[in-house]
């Protein structure tokens, strides 16, 4: 929109606050722009580094209208920022920490939250609590004042709902039958009514593929996905073991302690 009306008189400097999340955030007042002033790229830039110098705001869009008589308004669209004076997150006992739950919404004690990027933080710590089985959960991220205006307190609360169960655990073998391999799929550690929870389907898979090499599978790879059939959750775990590779001496089949 600026490049559309370069070149016109500007009459006058809006600077918008994109988010009411804080009502405390000051709009700061720009311009008036000096007579003769013409919109351009560069003047956009000048006022939007105003608008940013005071450090209450992350980022600013520039865009501009016709005033409707020749001339040209800038809007400075600001999307206002705060410190993170602490994060409190609360469980209601559910099987995470508030470490792994602040970790992954991006919070930190010292850093900064920006108002419009709190739905997407939200977005992020549902979808962990998806991939560690719990799929109707519900994240709520809020923040009350801080010691002084430019800080905040983080408040995230957890409600996880019902855990996604595995009905069903089916194993899948690219070579070889269930008999060749059962007393290593015996002792996969995710078991039925056990939680959906990725992190255990992943770690449980890594341990199967490191008892398959071991016991001569050099190339195994072990992998899963659920699935739903009907109303079950059904764990589909994937065996690809490979060739077998067993050691053997050609030529001499003895060797004495002389020879060694």
């Amino acid at each position: 929109a600026i490049k559309a009306l370069e070149g016109r008189p500007l009459v006058r400097v809006d600077a918008v606050v994109d988010d009411a999340l804080w009502s405390d955030i000051a709009v700061p007042k720009l311009g008036p722009p000096p007579a003769g002033e013409a919109l351009s790229s560069t003047v956009a830039r000048k006022y939007v580094d105003e608008a940013t110098s005071t450090g209450r705001f992350a980022d600013a869009v520039a865009s501009a209208v016709d005033d409707g008589h020749g001339g040209a308004i800038l809007v400075v669209r600001l999307s206002p920022r705060k410190i993170v004076e602490s994060v409190h997150v609360l469980l209601h006992e559910a099987p995470f920490t508030r470490e792994e739950i602040a970790r992954e919404a991006d919070l930190t004690e010292g850093g900064e939250i920006v108002a419009k990027d709190i739905p997407r933080l939200k977005e992020k710590v549902r979808v962990l609590l998806t991939r560690r089985g719990f799929p109707a959960s519900n994240v709520a991220v809020g923040t009350s004042p801080g010691h002084d205006r430019s800080h905040v307190v983080v408040n995230v609360d957890l409600v996880v709902g019902l855990p996604r169960l595995i009905d069903k655990k089916v194993f899948f073998y690219t070579r070889g039958k269930g008999e060749d391999f059962s007393a290593l799929t015996e002792t996969y550690s995710v078991r039925e009514k056990d939680r959906a929870d990725e992190a255990s389907m992943t770690a449980a898979n890594a341990q199967l593929e490191t008892k398959l090499r071991s016991a001569g599978f050099h190339r195994a790879i072990v992998s899963s996905d659920l699935v739903t059939v009907g109303s079950l959750v059904v764990l589909r775990i994937r065996m690809d073991p490979g060739p077998k590779i067993a050691a053997r001496f050609e030529g001499n089949e003895h060797y004495d302690a002389s020879a060694l």
